[in-house]
This record gives structure tokens, C-alpha cells and sequence, in this order.
């Protein structure tokens, strides 16, 4: 596999040599440069300016920036044509359900070495080596959200959105719930310029629901606002006559009426 910031390092720091052409497999331009720069050194000890080193150091220079600059794809769709190819038409990999039976620890100490050894060469931007490493692990913990994750951010930085999308897809629903992570990762760029981006979010992470704030503060003030009924004076003294049984049940009634006009 060849990857595109080792080809630029190459042009930049010993491209007039034609190693990047080399690297590329590419022999028949790596060769055009190699004349180039002998050629310009037969010049300058004839006392002529080394012209052909110059326009050889002018192009590497340019290569450089161009590997820099040009997406993973399209680097990979040029040249590792057979890889790209291969991925085309595989698309994102069915995984066999795996159960183990026999060696639990021999599988989870597999599982744990694919997954560091993703990480390592992702951090070193070695994303389709990560690629592989991670589907191994998945080989073996089909259900792991982090790797699914990962597996997403390899993808992403590989511009290949669809498999992106399709792993993260199955990292949240295997449980990943980190969603300020899905909004924020740098390594997911590229999936965030992608409309499809928006619709993922709203799907598993909608916004909650607005609570009803000014029926409930409408309802309180009812409540608040409520009257309480008033029990008059001569209504107490009633009541206290009562109690004290100055006054019997009929009669108490008889001189609430008179007092209320009801019954």
C-alpha cells in the first residue's frame, strides 16, 4: 500500500533524485529525474548553469504539494488502483458471528492487540493499515461500539463516507452514546460536510421536547389566584356556641339560616 505523505516527504526532500516516482512504482519517471540531475551536474562542471536540476528540484517541489493536497481516494484510485478497486466492490465487510468457545483469553488478547495496533497506526495516519486491524478486532467482538467508532473515523479520513456512515451507524447501536465525541472529532470532518450528517443526528440524538413552561405557569397562577372562602364573625361565635353546647345541632342550623338565608 502506498501512502500519500510518504510520497510527499519523498518529492520534497529527494525528489530531484526521482525517489517518489520510484516509490510509486513509477520507474520510467523516477528514471527522467535521475538523467535530469546527472545531466545538471555534467553541466556545472562544464561552467553552465545545472538548468535540468533546477526544473527537476522545481517539479518535485511541485509533486509534493500535490500528494499533500489530494485526497485519500483519489491517491488510492491512482495508485493503489488494485486496493481501491478491491474496496469498491466489497463495500463495508460482513462479519461472521463469532462465539468463542475454547480460548477466551487467546481472543480477547487478539482483540486487544488489533485494537491498540488500529489506534497506533491511525494516530500515525496510516488510516487503511488501521482499517484492517480494526475489522480483525471486529472479527472477533462484532458488538465493540468503540471500535465500530473507530472504524468510522478511518474511513472518514479516508473520504470514504458511505462505509463511515455505515459504522457509526453500528457504533450507536451497539451503545455508543457520546454524541458532543460524533459532533466534534476531528477525524469526522469530513462526514459533517456531508448532508446525510444532520439527518444521522436528528435520528439518534434528537432534541428533547420543549416542556409546556406556559401551561404550567398559566395553571399555577390559577391556583394561586384562587379564592378562599371567608367565614364571617357571627358564623365563629355560631360555631363556638356550638362546641360548647350552648347551642344544639337544630338550633345552630336554624341560626345559620337566618344569618346566610340557606340551608
Amino acid at each position: 500500500m502506498k501512502n500519500k505523505n510518504v510520497a510527499g516527504v519523498l518529492a520534497l526532500l529527494a525528489g530531484v533524485f526521482g525517489t517518489h516516482r520510484f516509490y510509486l512504482g513509477q520507474r520510467f519517471l523516477g528514471a527522467i529525474y535521475f538523467l535530469m540531475f546527472f545531466g545538471g551536474i555534467t553541466m556545472a562542471l562544464q561552467g553552465e548553469p545545472p538548468i535540468p536540476i533546477i526544473l527537476a528540484a522545481l517539479l518535485s517541489l511541485v509533486d509534493s504539494i500535490v500528494f499533500f493536497a489530494m485526497p485519500w481516494e483519489d491517491f488510492d484510485k491512482r495508485y493503489n488502483k488494485a486496493w481501491f478497486k478491491k474496496q469498491q466492490q466489497e463495500g463495508p465487510r460482513e462479519l461472521p458471528a463469532y462465539t468463542p468457545t475454547q480460548e477466551p483469553v487467546s481472543w480477547s488478547s487478539q482483540f486487544d492487540f488489533n485494537k491498540k495496533e488500529g489506534i497506533r497506526k491511525f494516530r500515525a495516519y496510516e488510516f487503511t493499515g488501521a482499517v484492517s486491524n480494526f475489522l480483525e478486532a471486529l472479527r472477533i467482538n462484532e458488538e465493540d461500539p468503540a471500535t465500530c467508532f473507530n472504524l468510522a473515523c478511518c474511513y472518514s479520513m479516508l473520504e470514504q463516507t458511505g462505509p463511515a456512515f455505515y459504522y457509526l451507524e453500528q457504533a450507536v447501536a451497539f451503545g455508543f452514546e457520546h454524541e458532543e465525541k460524533i459532533r466534534t472529532h476531528k477525524a469526522l470532518a469530513n462526514m459533517r460536510a456531508q448532508p446525510e450528517f444532520e439527518d444521522f443526528i436528528k435520528k439518534h440524538f434528537p432534541a428533547p421536547e420543549a416542556e409546556p413552561i406556559a401551561e404550567a405557569l398559566e395553571e399555577l397562577l390559577d391556583l394561586n389566584t384562587q379564592e378562599e372562602p371567608e367565614i364571617t364573625e357571627p358564623l365563629l361565635q355560631l360555631e363556638n356556641l356550638k362546641n360548647r353546647g350552648i347551642l344544639t345541632e337544630e338550633e345552630y342550623e336554624m341560626q345559620k339560616e337566618r344569618l346566610f338565608g340557606y340551608r
